[in-house]
């Protein structure tokens, strides 16, 4: 809106660019000594997902308030609620010997292969846009902590980045075709 209201007073010409997955900048053409002025800057305003080990509770929370409900949120979310963390022991005593079973770790309530490799969507650009899907490592410690590990490569940053492109292409398409705006990546 403000680029609408403005194009005139900046020469009627400007450039948005799509600089990473989280920020745009709108700058002018050329001045008289080959120079732009940056105009705006865009910053995504989102809480981010910070990969790594987490214990199962944090992880609860986290696919429920960081990620876009999906075929890989419902894994993961009765995955962890399939899990317990033991810790106890059980003794045999016949009055003669005793032995001492000493129980720790975690398990499952039931034997479940876990697929270590999750597609999940969490929110990483701005919120206007589709938010990319990746792969995400999974991994269970002794501990019953989780550990989720980005396992694109990256990918996901040039996907977000196209989708910040056409959504700001599809919402400028007047002042492009008019040749007032430039739209790039």
């Amino acid at each position: 809106q403000l680029l609408r209201k403005e194009i005139e007073r900046v020469g009627g010409f400007a450039f948005v660019r799509v600089a990473s997955h989280d920020r745009v900048y709108v700058s002018t053409s050329y001045r008289a000594d080959m120079s732009r002025d940056t105009l705006y800057t865009a910053t995504a305003d989102v809480p981010g997902f910070r990969q790594g080990w987490r214990d199962q509770e944090q992880a609860v929370i986290e696919l429920r308030s960081l990620f876009i409900p999906g075929e890989g949120t419902r894994y993961l979310l009765d995955l962890l609620s399939r899990m317990s963390k033991d810790s106890g022991v059980t003794t045999k005593d016949n009055g003669v010997t005793q032995m001492v079973e000493a129980k720790t770790g975690v398990s499952l309530k039931q034997n479940v292969e876990i697929n270590p490799r999750v597609k999940l969507q969490p929110f990483r650009t701005f919120l206007e846009v589709s938010q990319p899907e990746s792969e995400y490592l999974l991994r269970v410690n002794e501990g019953g902590d989780i550990g989720l590990f980005e396992a694109d490569g990256g990918v996901w940053k040039l996907e977000a980045k196209r989708n910040v492109r056409d959504y700001l292409s599809d919402k400028l398409s007047d002042l492009i075709k008019a040749e007032k705006v430039v739209v790039m990546m």
